[in-house]
């Protein structure tokens, strides 16, 4: 099964129409038109083809043509299960152990253990150091 994403539709376009305009060009598996949390529509959808050889023929009849007034983009959906690059992993893991001095506090020092804590609005891990021969 391949997907394909319909961009830039106008807003006229029901899900009848937009189903029946892909059926056309091979077996449609599924199709949807996203809308925001109020109930906009959000100018896209996406189109579910049995095969590959399917959806290729539809991304060359319909990509950059035009419905109403309106050019549309039809493109294949990206992978969003792919692994992301090794590198970047390790600099995201890099950035979560920063260290910095907080110069509000005289001698202490903060440690970010990992970006969650402060998604979820808990303090970071911090440690207390000697300075001058004396404990804070």
């Amino acid at each position: 099964m391949s997907r394909l994403i319909v961009k830039n539709l106008p807003p006229s376009i029901t899900e009848q129409k937009f189903r029946s305009m892909f059926d056309g060009v091979g077996t449609v598996t599924d199709c949807k038109l996203k809308y925001a949390k109020n109930g906009q529509f959000r100018h896209f959808g996406f189109v579910g083809y049995k095969s590959h050889e399917e959806a290729e023929k539809a991304v060359q009849q319909f990509h950059n043509s035009f419905l109403n007034t309106v050019r549309i983009q039809v493109e294949f959906c990206k992978d969003l299960g792919k692994k992301r690059h090794p590198n970047t992993m390790e600099r995201e893991e890099n950035e979560s152990q920063r260290t910095f001095t907080d110069p509000t506090e005289g001698n202490r020092e903060v440690r970010e253990d990992n970006q969650e804590q402060h998604q979820e609005g808990k303090s970071p891990t911090v440690s207390r150091f000697k300075s001058s021969g004396r404990a804070s």
